[in-house]
């Protein structure tokens, strides 16, 4: 499995950082089968006694018609 976020956005005041992006997820199964898929990711970050830690995330997919 792969996970990739192109052109990821991140923005940080202080001890709160936001970043966003398009998540792209690419899956090899064991039978050689490859599936990609994406989504919409958002994550916030806090960081306490300098250690960044993910307090918040967010991702939404697209809805697919039905064929």
């Amino acid at each position: 499995m792969t996970w990739d976020v192109p052109d990821q956005t991140i923005l940080i005041d202080g001890d709160l950082a936001v970043s966003w992006g398009l998540n792209l997820i690419r899956i090899t199964l064991s039978s050689g089968e490859r599936t990609e898929t994406c989504s919409r990711g958002t994550r916030v970050f806090t960081r306490r006694a300098g250690v960044w830690r993910l307090t918040h995330q967010h991702l939404s997919h697209p809805h697919a018609q039905p064929r």
